[in-house]
């Protein structure tokens, strides 16, 4: 395998890392957007962003155990992905629930 090539389960790995990361990134944005918006609107502003952001951190987890199971080189990167995307994302929801 040359330089050119990667294995797709590098890739995923990589992909379903930057998902996950993405996801929390994304928590700063609607505290920030939450701050901005006028009191009516902000609850709902509120709960739209933390489920978009455990959506993503979610699939990125998903993206991430795929990557497991086609076989990658980036193993560490894959587990701490899915991990980090399944237990930032299911405290989210549940955050969110309660």
């Amino acid at each position: 395998m040359d330089a050119s090539t990667t294995h797709p389960g590098d890739v995923a790995a990589r992909r379903g890392l930057l998902f996950v990361l993405g996801g929390i990134a994304l928590l700063p944005v609607v505290v920030a957007a939450v701050a901005a918006i006028p009191q009516g609107a902000r609850g709902a502003v509120f709960e739209l962003g933390v489920l978009c952001a455990a959506a993503i951190a979610i699939w990125g987890g998903v993206v991430a155990r795929h990557a497991l199971q086609a076989g990658t080189q980036r193993a560490v990167s894959a587990y701490a992905a899915a991990i980090l995307g399944l237990v930032i994302g299911i405290t989210l929801v549940v955050g969110l629930l309660t």
